[in-house]
């Protein structure tokens, strides 16, 4: 888990662009201004209105905002075409494809696999094993990618003992 973790954060890091940059400055600019907005208001239910606005806009703003360029400038399709667990050498194959569905072309992709416990219909369950997954697989690709083009991959995990699992497959690419 440590290690997505840490790959995690250097993806966000070295992902951000210019245009990361001037959002989620703009963004924490408005939170300011309503901060001090709410500061000359005399009303105070509308001030502590635009007050508790200001700080959901501050703390969850530039998340939000990552999350949305994230879905514009930087996706990417993956399908998953096979998942093989062979029984001799306790490893897992992975095949599939990434295409970039973006509108700028990938210098770096990783392809991030996450080994979650099966659950029935428990909502709960579903949320808590994608937080705690059994284990996690971060592969890098090593090419670039341009618009629209799809690449094929295999992956092989090795040292993988777990027998019954759901495979979550996320790709982290940026320009």
């Amino acid at each position: 888990m440590a290690e997505f973790i840490r790959s995690y954060l250097f993806y966000v890091f070295h992902s951000l662009t210019k245009y990361d940059i001037v959002a989620i400055g703009w963004v924490i600019f408005l939170a300011v201004l309503l901060l001090v907005l709410a500061a000359f208001i005399k009303r105070h239910s509308l001030q502590y209105f635009i007050l508790f606005l200001s700080i959901l806009l501050l703390f969850f703003g530039p998340v939000g905002t990552k999350l949305v360029l994230d879905n514009y400038l930087r996706k990417a399709d993956i399908t998953i075409n096979k998942v093989k667990a062979l029984k001799y050498s306790n490893s897992v194959i992975v095949t599939g494809t990434i295409t970039n569905s973006s509108r700028l072309p990938f210098k770096k992709c990783d392809i991030a696999l996450l080994f979650t416990k099966p659950s029935n219909n428990n909502i709960m369950k579903k949320v808590t094993n994608t937080l705690k997954p059994l284990h996690t697989f971060v592969w890098d690709m090593n090419t670039t990618l341009e618009k629209k083009e799809t690449k094929q991959f295999k992956i092989i995990v090795d040292s993988f003992k777990i027998k019954d699992f759901n495979l979550t497959v996320q790709p982290r690419c940026y320009p």
